[in-house]
């Protein structure tokens, strides 16, 4: 089977917000989006979408510091920035092919992703049967709790639930 290699586009941000590379984004709703420019937001729930991207980069104010390696992701990801507005700023999101994401619990390969929390963390698929489920996409390992980068092969088809 061939592996699709990723791709990353260019879109807006909704809010003034922080937020780490590898989150899941999903469409803006506070700034109408256009056909070149496409606003993207942290989600409001789990399930949320429709998911529209995953960052590639860390997304922060200029000269901001306040992120080290292995700190907690939720610390960070949310949070206003104080003397600078984030808001239309540019964001990197990845839409097709593997990267990585953060999980917000024990995910086993294979299992359908989606988003879990207001982090844009995902989890494995737990919408009920005959119910809309807005994906992240297929994961390719296992990861045994919250907080590890897991690889996304992303697929952000929305789709029925047939079994439960």
């Amino acid at each position: 089977m061939p592996v699709a290699l990723p791709s990353s586009v260019g879109f807006y941000a909704d809010a003034n917000k922080r937020i780490l590379a590898h989150t899941a984004l999903v469409q803006g709703t506070g700034t109408a989006s256009a056909f070149h420019g496409v606003y993207v937001k942290l989600p409001a729930a789990a399930n949320a979408g429709p998911v529209v991207c995953v960052t590639e980069l860390n997304f922060f104010e200029p000269n901001y510091f306040g992120y080290a390696k292995g700190t907690d992701p939720t610390t960070v990801t949310g949070s206003t920035p104080v003397l600078y507005d984030m808001s239309g700023k540019v964001i990197a999101g990845l839409v097709s092919g593997l990267t990585l994401v953060w999980s917000a619990a024990a995910i086993s390969a294979g299992d359908l992703v989606i988003i879990a929390d207001v982090y844009g963390r995902v989890k494995t698929n737990d919408v009920a049967a005959n119910s809309l489920v807005n994906p992240v996409g297929i994961a390719q390992h296992a990861v045994t709790a919250a907080n590890h980068l897991v690889e996304v092969l992303l697929d952000f088809s929305p789709r029925l639930v047939t079994h439960g």
